[in-house]
């Protein structure tokens, strides 16, 4: 079984819960506390070793959420230039038509 930790409650309107999977065998980097009280800095250890996990994990999800919105940004961006282009040849390919069909009827006319 591998070390994970559920996230829940995040104040983000995307994601609900996520579920971290920690590597194995990476030591932790230990966060030295004032307070040296026997089983209290045991514990106390223990709770920022699982703050420190919490908050990188928090951290990657929130990356991995802003790379998807500037992802979601650019295809709007890219289709409203490709709409606006769209716009741009239907009224070059009316113009052309009515020239077009002009030109005939002079030609006929001759």
């Amino acid at each position: 079984m591998k070390n994970m930790i559920v996230l829940k409650n995040f104040p983000s309107n995307i994601v609900e819960e996520a579920f971290v999977v920690l590597k194995e065998n990476v030591k932790i980097h230990k966060v030295e506390m004032a307070d040296k009280k026997g089983g209290k800095e045991k514990e106390k250890k223990q709770i920022s070793k699982q703050n420190s996990i919490v908050k990188e994990a928090e951290m990657l999800i929130t990356e991995y959420v802003d790379n998807l919105q500037k992802q979601e940004y650019k295809v709007k961006n890219e289709n409203k230039k490709m709409m606006d282009k769209y716009k741009k040849m239907k009224k070059l390919t009316i113009l052309l038509s009515i020239f077009s069909v002009l030109s005939t009827i002079v030609i006929l006319l001759k």
